[in-house]
């Protein structure tokens, strides 16, 4: 600071506008750029100025602008940089730097008057900032960025065509759905969509993304394709139910889609927003294209319903709405398996051809002839209904799939012998109040509902039942009259034109306005589906358990039951109910007494009649006049050779007419003997055709004083050439195999007694029958036993040691038969003892104020406890096939005893002569005797070796009929344990062995 200055100017800022140097000339100022001054040239000058404070305003003056050119005072409205930045020289063509102070100047000055309106206002845009990213700078930049031949972006499209967003899009939209369009057509070679440009993208994208975006839209288009296809030849080539309704299932899904995907042309701008809205469409897409790879290749509805089933029971554990729309789908496909269900358990009426017997069946019931096959291997065929196990999904639980069948099957039953009954009606079923219905259920609280439309109709039934039961006719079906019919009367004559035109108008609308199709439950799930938010909401099942979903493997079994089990026991009561009434009891009584030879009076006739040697001979001899009570003296004396035996040479097996005279009244008496009073429902048969007697194949009629329960008969058995050879022998075991009673069960008591159980009386039978000549054979060695100790000779007495070796014989003969015969008899008595047992439960239970019967205790379960019963006796008497070894043997024993019983009727009958009778006759008994011996003690080593394996050989048969229960389990009235295998070879071993003589 110089002397004489004033302090308070001591930071007074020069005067820089006093000067003309730092004011160039317009020309040359605007030359320059403030932000090229250098601050050296600045902070050299500023010191050397001063301002002046006077004059025209001093430091606020303005300086005097040459205004002769208005527009060279323009100066950028950019902000400079501050003064340090602002670090170098500007020179111009004079190379005087200078200092633009201009650039701290307001905005650009108006070049004219503007005339403002409010309209110019509303008018006005805001133009954009431009921005300095080439992404942000819009496709238009990119587009030249990328078609730029110095590739800038180092991006390799160059090749590519750019195709429009707007007609992209809608490419894509119709590849989505499944359609062509300009850039994609369909190839039938390849099953694809192809693009018909080799290298393309949409303008603003590269070709990359262009591609992983299409990719989307390929898979949805690919997929729609091959369930438009799946649908087409569903429709086209298969009649199955199942299959169509899976078809119609998949349909519906299409048809919404496309109803979702159904957006104008307008708004298709962006391809990333289109993809969007693909992606849960392509994840739906994805799942049902899976479900018909997984269940579409079934052979059959059933097999493919239950592909279905564990399809959507392996997706269990989605949490998202699409396992509720599969559920929906098993539910719509399993439609026709559960109609067909409610029609054979009479429910629902039946639809197309019915189910009869014989004819084609239908689903998991076959229509066809039940194939039985004896033990010579002839088949017997009747018609019945079968379960079709491989038609059975394999969802359905064995017990309830059990008790379904046999319900349908009691149903028909009861419709053939009592129309009548309220369960027989369709009519009465279909009109309850709650009327009943098969269907899938997925929620606790819908299986609730299930529950209780099931109590109420079981009340409804109930009654009826009761109703019939009193009364004893069902009363006719309830049947609602239509609603009436909305008419409406045109009645137009002296009505104002204004009336009558209001009429006329709402007439218009009314035939032109068609009323709404409900949309179905699949469309409103897949529709709620594709607009609700991704995110699921938990909170109703936090708050109502009862909308728990339910486990899908207890699905069926908790759909069903509620229903299923009181209609399954009213038809079991009913059925049962019905077999009772025709005499079931006396029917089975009759096999007890016949067949098994429980009747001592029928016993001790027939043995009488077919072994008694005292007895006048039934045998046609010319001139010889028969008379008396004939016999056919089986082994008694030595029968002539002549003609009329059924062998054709010799004179046995006896002719039809000597059967006849000796069997004649042999049943009806000794049923007669033992029945008080006949039967009130003896036969279901002709009253006017007499019993058969049936030879060779042939049904010959004869006379008897009384008709017995099934018209039962004596009959010859079918033989086969080799047991006819064994029937020609009289002193053989087998001469009365051909002997056999023939049984026809009336119905409906054959539902019971089947072909399969007639089989096994026949067996026991003639079993048994073989044990009577036996015993009877036993019985004659006595009485002839006192000429065996007389030591002459000649005079129909035998040598004394060939005495003491028959004695022997006869003895340990008589041991051996009486511990067989007893044991069969103990174990048929014991079997038959649990039969009756069940029977008498069986009618406790019916009885009004009973117990009462469970689901499955119907009549398939007595026909299982039935035959399980004989199946016992087959085992006890030897004549399961595993048994036939031991069989065989016993037959051999047996067969050494009936020859020594010839052997004693001919030593009492002739005198032997002394060069041959001793030896040769003890030379005979003895053979005999060490041959008896021999097969005993085979016999019991046999037997022996069965009781150690404790049933091996009949445990590895008897429990592959059923497992118990009334439908095959364990448990119920008709548990098939309970029958158990009775005492196979035990006790016989215990009276064979009793003594220890054996050991």
């Amino acid at each position: 600071m110089e002397d004489g200055e004033d302090p308070g100017n001591a930071f007074a800022i020069p005067d820089l506008w006093a000067s003309s140097r730092y004011f160039p000339e317009p020309e040359d100022s605007y030359g320059f750029l403030f932000s090229q001054l250098k601050f050296d040239d600045i902070s050299e000058k500023l010191p050397e100025q001063t301002l002046s404070h006077g004059g025209n305003g001093g430091f606020f003056a303005l300086p005097d602008f040459p205004f002769e050119n208005p527009e060279a005072s323009i100066i950028s409205t950019s902000t400079p940089p501050p003064l340090s930045e602002r670090g170098e020289e500007i020179n111009n063509d004079e190379g005087d730097g200078y200092v633009d102070i201009w650039s701290f100047a307001p905005e650009e000055e108006l070049k004219s008057a503007n005339y403002l309106t409010w309209d110019a206002f509303d008018e006005q845009r805001e133009e954009a900032p431009q921005t300095c990213y080439v992404s942000e700078g819009g496709p238009q930049l990119f587009d030249a960025a990328v078609a730029d031949d110095t590739n800038p972006l180092q991006i390799d499209n160059q090749d590519a065509v750019v195709v429009s967003g707007s007609t992209y899009a809608s490419s894509l939209l119709a590849l989505g759905l499944g359609r062509d369009s300009v850039l994609f057509t369909w190839n039938e070679e390849t099953k694809d969509f192809e693009c018909t440009l080799k290298s393309v993208r949409t303008s603003g994208c590269t070709t990359e993304l262009t591609h992983d975006i299409t990719a989307l839209f390929l898979h949805c288009g690919n997929t729609t394709k091959a369930l438009r296809s799946f649908t087409n030849k569903t429709y086209h080539k298969h009649r199955s139910p199942g299959r169509i309704a899976l078809a119609d299932a998949i349909s519906t899904v299409l048809s919404t889609l496309q109803s979702h995907l159904n957006i104008p042309a307008s708004s298709l701008q962006s391809i990333l927003k289109l993809q969007s809205l693909f992606q849960p469409v392509s994840h739906l897409l994805t799942i049902f294209h899976e479900l018909i790879l997984f269940a579409g290749s079934a052979e059959n509805d059933e097999v493919m319903l239950s592909n279905l089933f564990q399809y959507i029971e392996q997706t269990e554990h989605r949490t998202d709405s699409t396992q509720t729309i599969l559920l929906e789908v098993l539910s719509r496909v399993s439609r026709p398996f559960l109609d067909f269900a409610g029609e054979w358990l009479g429910i629902q009426r039946e639809t197309g051809m019915p189910l009869v017997k014989g004819s084609v069946g239908k689903s998991f019931v076959k229509a066809e002839d039940r194939l039985w096959i004896d033990e010579h291997g002839m088949e017997i065929r009747t018609p019945d209904f079968v379960l079709d196990e491989a038609r059975v999904p394999s969802f359905m639980p064995e017990e309830d799939m059990q008790i379904l069948f046999e319900a349908g099957q009691s149903l028909r039953l009861l419709r053939e012998h009592q129309p009548e009954h309220p369960l027989a009606r369709g009519d009465i079923v279909t009109a309850a109040a709650a009327k009943p219905v098969l269907e899938w259920e997925f929620s606790w609280q819908n299986i609730e509902a299930i529950g209780e439309r099931a109590r109420q109709y079981e009340k409804d039934l109930t009654a009826a039942i009761e109703k019939y039961s009193t009364s004893g006719h069902t009363p006719p079906a309830l049947r609602l009259a239509p609603p009436a019919e909305k008419k409406e009367e045109l009645n137009l004559f002296g009505k104002p034109p204004s009336e009558m035109e209001a009429h006329l108008l709402a007439s218009i609308t009314t035939l032109t306005t068609a009323p709404l199709t409900p949309s179905s439950t699949l469309t409103t799930l897949l529709t709620n589906h594709l607009t609700a938010s991704p995110t699921p909401s938990t909170s109703h099942l936090t708050h109502n358990p009862t909308s728990l979903p339910l486990p899908l493997p207890l699905t069926p079994h908790l759909s069903l039951t509620p229903l299923l089990t009181p209609l399954s026991t009213h038809l079991s009561h009913a059925t049962l109910t019905l077999l009772l009434a025709s005499n079931l009891s006396t029917h089975l009584s009759l096999h007890r007494s016949f067949s098994l030879l429980g009747s001592g009076v029928f016993a001790s006739r027939l043995a009488h009649a077919l072994f008694d040697p005292d007895l006048g001979t039934a045998e046609r001899q010319r001139g010889v006049v028969r008379e008396g009570v004939m016999g056919l003296r089986l082994g008694g004396r030595g029968r002539q050779k002549g003609s009329g035996g059924l062998g054709g040479e010799g004179s046995w097996p006896p002719g039809g007419s000597e059967l006849r005279l000796v069997l004649s009244g042999v049943l009806s008496e000794s049923y007669a003997a033992t029945t008080p009073r006949a039967p009130s429902r003896p036969s279901t048969s002709s009253s006017s055709s007499p019993p058969a007697f049936e030879i060779g194949g042939r049904v010959r009629a004869y006379t008897a004083p009384t008709l017995l329960p099934g018209d039962l008969s004596f009959g010859v058995r079918h033989m086969t050439p080799p047991e006819i050879s064994a029937c020609l022998d009289p002193s053989s075991l087998s001469a009365l195999d051909f002997l056999r009673l023939v049984y026809h069960p009336p119905a409906p008591l054959d539902a019971v007694i089947t072909p399969e159980s007639l089989h096994m009386y026949d067996r026991a039978f003639c079993a048994l029958l073989r044990c009577l000549r036996v015993q009877f054979v036993m019985g004659e060695l006595f009485r002839a036993s006192k000429t065996w100790d007389s030591s002459r000779r000649g005079r129909g007495g035998v040598g004394r040691g060939e005495g003491r070796t028959a004695a022997r014989f006869r003895n340990e003969a008589q041991h051996f038969v009486n511990a067989i015969c007893s044991h069969f008899e103990s174990g048929v008595t014991a079997a038959w003892g649990v039969m009756e047992g069940k029977m008498r439960e069986v009618e406790d239970r019916l009885q009004p104020g009973g117990v009462g019967l469970a689901a499955g205790e119907g009549v398939e379960g007595l026909r299982r406890y039935h035959e399980r019963v004989l199946e016992r006796m087959m085992g006890v008497l030897l004549l399961r096939g595993r048994q036939s070894v031991v069989r065989g043997v016993l037959e051999e024993v047996l067969g050494c005893v009936l020859g020594f019983g010839g052997w004693a009727a001919s030593a009492s009958a002739a005198s032997r002569t002394t060069e041959n009778g001793e030896g040769d006759g003890e030379k005979g008994v003895e053979e005999l005797y060490k041959t008896f011996k021999s097969k005993v003690k085979v016999f019991i080593t046999i037997c022996r070796g069965m009781e150690e394996k404790k049933g091996g050989v009949l445990g590895a048969e008897g429990g592959g009929r059923g497992k118990g229960g009334g439908y095959g389990g364990r448990g119920g009235l008709f548990d098939l344990e309970e029958v158990g295998r009775g005492d196979v070879v035990g006790g016989l071993l215990g009276r064979l062995e009793g003594s220890g003589y054996y050991c």
